[in-house]
């Protein structure tokens, strides 16, 4: 994976950058190289960025015996850069004590020596910010300056997929070769997956009658306040922000703002990230066998699922309608098409349709019936969901109406009247 490293002069972040130039003109620093970077670790830095500390110049070989102090006076991660030409001084640069190397005008002017110490040192080996064109990040973490586009496509023709290190990327990987030989439009599309603001498609709420997009709020019982016009759920392409990229940083920052709690909590809800893991369930429909991927954040309630939930939006719900079912699942995904998302998060009528197929959990290795419910929404993992009713009151109200097993995992769960969303006991 390439890394970018931007210039940063932060003091007292976690990140910080010590170089030659700034102690010869005493602009920023009032010790020596080591008591600097010993006194950052003590404030919890975890990367120091050393660059031309050595004094040597590009033709030499680099004096090491700066980052050797450094080394054995503290233990945070140390990027070294300055007077490394060869292999030899990359390997000597380990051996002095670095976690990786930086390569500066090598990479630019011998992109495929870098290329092969890429290879062989992965990502310990990373480019400096002069092979960006001087461009200076400032006050952030090393690994946060965004590359140009014009600088992913130089990444995706030297080393493929694997020369990029991307916070969100779904999609196959691809070769340098076989990017080369990507069509104009295939290469579109990949970039548009690396894209911080990319095009995407979501639910909006269309009325056909106005020719636009509604906001919920102008929206009421599935007609337009503005006429009084039909308005259905439609997918459009739009641009939007690729949250999920950066949604730990937004959550991170937000505890050293100075709002209220309530305000704050609102800020959590709206940036929406959950932790957990992809499991995989396989269908059948009509003889045809596919693997669906669910998103949870209770992996360890798997044994407790006892039906799937698509969201009617779902590319799932073409796939997995069986033929029996097909008129009975469009009727209701036509009912769903009049109700905004606030609608149907709010409502408390439970409605579903079942699809006619049936998943196998990977665990228990029993058949459970796949529904389609309007209270899944596509927006929310993968538009899929597993339904685990005994410890969850959406599945609890919905296995309730439609008669479906209700299995507690919890020791002395008490189910007959209502789930137990409880995150401790004893299973």
């Amino acid at each position: 994976m390439i890394r970018i490293v931007p210039a940063i002069d932060l003091i007292g972040g976690r990140c910080v950058r010590l170089t030659r130039g700034d102690y010869a003109t005493k602009k920023v620093y009032d010790a020596s190289p080591v008591e600097t970077a010993r006194r950052y670790a003590d404030c919890g830095v975890q990367r120091i960025h050393l660059v031309d500390l050595d004094g040597a110049k590009a033709s030499q070989p680099c004096n090491l015996s700066v980052l050797e102090q450094i080394a054995a006076a503290v233990s945070c991660e140390l990027e070294w850069g300055g007077g490394i030409a060869t292999t030899d001084d990359v390997e000597r640069v380990f051996s002095a004590g670095a976690t990786h190397a930086i390569a500066g005008s090598v990479a630019a002017l011998k992109p495929q020596i870098f290329e092969s110490w890429l290879s062989r040192y992965g990502a310990r080996m990373v480019l400096g910010a002069d092979v960006r064109g001087g461009r200076i990040a400032v006050k952030g973490w090393l690994e946060e300056a965004p590359l140009t586009i014009e600088e992913l496509v130089q990444a995706f023709e030297q080393g493929g997929s694997a020369a990029v290190d991307a916070a969100c990327n779904e999609g196959p990987a691809f070769t340098a070769a076989q990017w080369k030989a990507f069509t104009e439009k295939d290469k579109a599309d990949v970039l548009m997956r690396y894209r911080i603001a990319y095009q995407g498609e979501s639910t909006v709420n269309w009325c056909p009658a106005l020719g636009t997009v509604l906001a919920n709020d102008e929206v009421k019982d599935g007609f337009s306040e503005r006429g009084g016009h039909p308005v259905f759920q439609k997918k459009m392409t739009q641009w939007q922000l690729r949250v999920s990229a950066y949604a730990a940083r937004l959550l991170e920052g937000l505890e050293s703002l100075d709002w209220t709690d309530s305000l704050k909590e609102m800020q959590r809800n709206w940036i929406g990230r959950s932790e957990g893991a992809e499991m995989v369930f396989p269908v059948s429909c009509d003889g045809t066998h596919h693997d669906m991927t669910i998103f949870t954040t209770r992996a360890d309630t798997v044994f407790g699922v006892t039906f799937m939930v698509l969201a009617p939006e779902s590319e799932w719900v073409s796939k997995l309608t069986s033929a029996s079912r097909k008129a009975e699942v469009e009727a209701y995904l036509e009912q769903v098409k009049k109700k905004t998302e606030r609608e149907r998060m709010a409502g408390k009528a439970v409605t579903g349709v079942f699809s006619g197929s049936y998943a196998t959990n990977p665990l228990t290795g029993e058949q459970v019936p796949v529904w389609i419910a309007e209270y899944v929404l596509a927006g929310y993992g993968t538009g899929a969901i597993m339904a685990v009713p005994a410890h969850d009151s959406r599945d609890y109200a919905f296995a309730r109406k439609f008669n479906l097993p209700i299995v507690p995992l919890i020791e002395g769960a008490d189910v007959s009247e209502e789930s137990l969303d409880a995150k401790e006991g004893i299973m």
